[in-house]
């Protein structure tokens, strides 16, 4: 596996168990799409 590969799904792993954004504000799936548009630019 590539080191970006690891990277994208580590970042994703984390956000979903510890929310980059924390609060009454968090919405889970707007923070899951950025992390794929920075998964889908690693490409």
């Amino acid at each position: 596996m590539s080191a970006h590969l690891m990277w994208a799904l580590f970042l994703i792993m984390y956000g979903t168990v510890f929310p980059l954004s924390p609060g009454p504000q968090h919405q889970v799936p707007d923070d899951r799409n950025i992390r794929v548009k920075i998964v889908m630019k690693i490409y």
